[in-house]
């Protein structure tokens, strides 16, 4: 089973590769998201895992359960509406990521699709948005 950390890594990597550097910056959320700084001209990309929730294990000789994962991609930006803001990069991650197989140490995971999607805040004319996808991993021990 890939780790979480491999599986954030993907998603990083996959967003970095269909949102142009010219556009944002693509990178895993802080450590101290209190003391983030926009260093980027335009805006950013967080990537953010938030939690699992597990089904009830089926127990016969091995435990089987469904591990569904949700990352959090947050949209930092300057603008709101331009060609370069906020709308244009939160329709860009949602393309990016709905469908998207997270396949990494020869395993893959269940397309991710897309459950929320909304406005956290707006401070000193810096516009944050956050997009919630899930998607599923079948372990079995």
């Amino acid at each position: 089973m890939p780790t979480t950390e491999q599986i954030e890594d993907a998603i990083i990597t996959k967003l970095q590769t269909d949102v142009t550097a010219a556009t944002a910056t693509v990178e895993p959320f802080p450590d101290r998201p209190q003391d983030y700084i926009l260093s980027h001209p335009k805006g950013a990309v967080l990537v953010q895992y938030r939690g699992s929730q597990f089904t009830e294990p089926r127990v016969v000789n091995t435990i089987t359960q469904t591990r569904t994962l949700e990352f959090v991609i947050v949209v930092v930006f300057r603008n709101l509406r331009s060609h370069q803001g906020a709308y244009g990069v939160l329709d860009s991650v949602r393309s990016s990521l709905t469908g998207y197989v997270v396949t990494t140490g020869g395993q893959s995971l269940s397309k991710m699709f897309p459950v929320r999607e909304g406005f956290i805040a707006e401070k000193s004319g810096v516009w944050w948005y956050g997009m919630t996808f899930r998607m599923n991993d079948r372990h079995t021990e």
